[in-house]
């Protein structure tokens, strides 16, 4: 069974005229991911993106972690808002089926489950 998740965002490329490349690379120096803001290090592993958005070009590096959350839990989004929407869904009380949460690489599972358990002790 696939997973149905998608917590947030409506944006189609299409609809600005824009279009968009992916690729994985290696960092030959380091980098910021563009969604957490946490350094890519020289050597690991990370999703680029490219491409044309409303008449401007753009291009953005995600750690793999950022990459499975925006892949597994939102279709479409905009760059670089990732925590925050994700933050908000949760917040939102939006449910994250646990089938979801099982396809996300452990380090953005370890994420996900934090900020759930840190959004119950709000409740307080």
């Amino acid at each position: 069974m696939d997973c149905s998740c998608n917590l947030g965002g409506s944006v189609d490329c299409d609809d600005y005229g824009g279009f968009v490349a992916v690729e994985t690379r290696k960092a030959r120096k380091e980098w910021r991911c563009c969604e957490c803001h946490e350094q890519i290090p020289a050597g690991a592993v990370y999703s680029y993106c490219s491409g044309m958005h409303d008449g401007t070009f753009f291009k953005d590096r995600t750690c793999l972690r950022c990459k499975s959350i925006a892949d597994q839990l939102f279709s479409d989004r905009y760059i670089g808002y990732l925590m925050d929407d994700l933050k908000s869904a949760i917040g939102d009380r939006q449910e994250i089926p646990p089938s979801c949460i099982a396809k996300l690489i452990p380090s953005a599972r370890d994420l996900v489950c934090d900020l759930i358990q840190a959004s119950w002790g709000e409740d307080n």
